[in-house]
């Protein structure tokens, strides 16, 4: 597909009406457009300095790709998260995983895993011009049904991408942080354009590819979390941190176990730390403590652990992942003084609080 630079500033890709739609940004890097009817927002983006599709590396030699996250928040213009209802939506979040995915803001410091059935469809499509470079465009195509929106009420939208090669980071809303390598997290809720919904034309939903059709198959990886009452499935890790020899359920016996899976690069889990620590510390005179598990290596997670000053232990490079089924993080399974998994979720501060109290006063 071939277009002058004059096609692409008037018109828009994949069924975009670029001609009915508002632009919310537009400079040398981005130009970002939005259109509604009464069922979905369709929302565009072309970045006009990212030639191709090439993977890099994260810092914990993780592959990365080209990928952007479109945060939506219902109540932007009040300043206000709405837990349960506001969305990130992220195209290509990972080389495996193509196409729309999305993230539900569950608290402050909590989100879902990484979802895949959203009614929507979205795509990135490299397009080749014949007045520059290739440009990208990514599509997102929204249902209003899934943000709770209708004809005539207000959204907050923000859009963010990164690109490894070369490294570049962008978004629609004119932030500009102090360190280069920011996240889309790291964008304040009062940044968000402020877009009323309004009323379009019809349009076929089928026109935007949905690239979740060409996603690899599923891994054969277990998906099934243990059931509450069960025995806890057993922790390996390849090397521990803070700690003195490698820790397992017959080592932790007797005592209440907070496990949390978390990574580096979840924001989320990384402003959970604080809280973690002083959970570890408040409740050891009860036999109470809180072990974490990551698929970093020791190396990496040494900088890490010590940077974010993390005072419980950390189990690097494990496995463990996949016994316990977990498919999104921050993830965390309360472990009773019998070794018996009591309770499993997202760990919200105040839940997990209050289930720990309960186990330890058993």
């Amino acid at each position: 597909m071939s277009f002058t630079l004059v096609d692409l500033e008037t018109n828009g890709v994949c069924g975009f009406p670029q001609d009915q739609a508002s632009v919310l940004c537009d400079n040398d890097s981005l130009r970002l457009s939005v259109w509604n009817n009464r069922e979905y927002l369709f929302v565009q983006a072309i970045l006009w300095q990212v030639s191709e599709h090439t993977l890099g590396k994260t810092e914990d030699n993780r592959d990365i790709g080209n990928y952007s996250n479109l945060g939506i928040a219902v109540a932007a213009t009040e300043g206000k998260r709405s837990f349960g209802i506001d969305r990130r939506y992220s195209l290509n979040p990972w080389p495996h995983l193509l196409g729309l995915y999305y993230q539900v803001l569950l608290s402050e410091n909590a989100t879902t895993g990484l979802e895949k059935d959203s009614k929507g469809r979205g795509c990135i499509r490299y397009l080749e011009t014949r007045d520059r470079q290739p440009v990208r465009v990514d599509s997102y195509l929204i249902p209003l049904s899934e943000i709770a929106r209708s004809l005539g009420d207000r959204v907050g939208l923000c859009y963010w991408s990164f690109s490894p090669n070369p490294v570049q980071t962008v978004n629609s809303v004119g932030y500009e942080p102090a360190d280069e390598a920011y996240s889309s997290h790291s964008i304040p809720l009062t940044s968000y354009h402020d877009y009323q919904l309004i009323s379009g034309h019809e349009i076929d939903p089928h026109d935007i590819p949905d690239d979740r059709s060409e996603a690899p198959p599923p891994s054969e990886r277990n998906m099934q979390k243990p059931q509450i009452g069960a025995m806890a499935p057993e922790i390996i890790a390849e090397d521990w941190l803070n700690t003195d020899g490698c820790l397992n359920w017959e080592s932790l016996r007797g005592q209440v176990v907070l496990l949390d899976f978390w990574a580096t690069w979840c924001v989320p889990c990384l402003a959970g730390i604080t809280h973690l620590n002083q959970l570890h510390e408040a409740h050891r005179q009860d036999g109470f403590q809180v072990v974490s598990l990551v698929t970093e290596r020791k190396p990496f997670m040494e900088k890490v652990v010590e940077e974010h000053a993390v005072r419980y232990p950390v189990g690097t490079n494990t496995s463990s992942g996949d016994a316990y089924g977990v498919d999104g993080i921050p993830y965390a399974f309360l472990v009773d003084r019998t070794g018996r998994i009591r309770w499993h979720g997202w760990p919200d501060p105040q839940i997990v609080e209050e289930e720990i109290a309960k186990a330890v006063a058993m």
